[in-house]
């Protein structure tokens, strides 16, 4: 196939284009559910829609996500891990409450739930007749996503406080899970995980700036990955439970392809089709 110079240069021209158009960094913001909830609430006058709302650097796009998983599989057994994300159940968002939201579908909101808002995730189970809840929801998991648009990828830090509350009911919650996961397709990669409990109501606090998990910082997201937040409710009904992350940073520290080089790439290419061309056609290329 014979190609021309016209060609070639219209080819490097787009390539250089696109370098340029690459997003910026945004490194050092903070693109955490509570600042990107503020934001994405700001930039469509609370319209938010479906189960998602969008981030800090962008505002309408679907960015923030949320999900219900089963606490119990069919046979009653807990289920204590974080499953792959074709197991969850997507939320639905009230306008009127303000929140994104899910009840147990026999016996309404009183027999199990979990509500978000924005500031914490909330799970809760009760039974108040001789029909019981079904088992997905004795409890339920209460699981928020982040996901990464940038084809470059980006590179993460968490820092603050992260704390869980008990309502209602004490003197006991039973077991307390909270996971802080990676997403890859169905592949969960935990990168934070603890069992808890309180013999009393109140707030407890998982890990602040002084107790911070290593495993915290520098989490390398690709194009389409998601970092899940998630917390299972408890085992005995009559218990709310909350996890607050009002308080927690989600820190842009880079992109997983640095962006210059990313660029670079693009124009390095435009740069060797050209360069390309000329050493085929040297003759041509000397005579312009």
């Amino acid at each position: 196939m014979k190609t021309d110079l016209s060609s070639v240069l219209r080819g490097s021209a787009v390539l250089l284009a696109l370098a340029a158009l690459l997003p910026a960094t945004h490194a050092g913001t903070d693109v955490s559910r509570a600042a990107s909830w503020a934001a994405s609430w700001a930039a469509t006058s609370g319209s938010f829609d479906g189960n998602s709302h969008g981030s800090t650097i962008d505002p309408t796009d679907p960015v923030w996500s949320y999900y219900q998983q089963a606490g119990r599989d069919e046979s009653g057994a807990s289920i204590t891990t974080l499953l792959s994300p074709s197991s969850w159940t997507a939320l639905t968002w009230s306008s009127a409450n303000a929140n994104f939201y899910i009840y147990e579908p026999n016996g309404g909101r009183n027999r199990g739930r979990v509500e978000i808002n924005s500031s914490g995730l909330v799970t809760s189970w009760n039974v108040t007749s001789s029909t019981a809840a079904i088992n997905a929801f004795k409890p339920s998991w209460a699981i928020t996503t982040y996901t990464e648009f940038n084809p470059a990828g980006g590179i993460y830090d968490i820092s603050g406080q992260l704390s869980w509350t008990l309502g209602n009911t004490s003197p006991t919650s039973g077991a307390i899970y909270v996971t802080i996961a990676k997403i890859s397709g169905d592949t969960v990669t935990t990168l934070y995980s603890t069992a808890t409990g309180a013999s009393a109501l109140g707030t407890y606090t998982l890990f602040d700036d002084s107790s911070l998990p290593s495993s915290l910082t520098g989490i390398v997201l690709q194009q389409g990955d998601r970092l899940a937040f998630a917390i299972r409710g408890a085992d005995a009904q009559f218990r709310t439970i909350t996890l607050n992350d009002q308080d927690l940073k989600l820190t842009l520290t880079g992109t997983a392809i640095p962006e210059p080089a990313h660029a670079a790439l693009l124009s390095g290419a435009g740069a060797l089709l050209l360069i390309g061309f000329c050493a085929r056609r040297k003759r041509a290329c000397s005579s312009r």
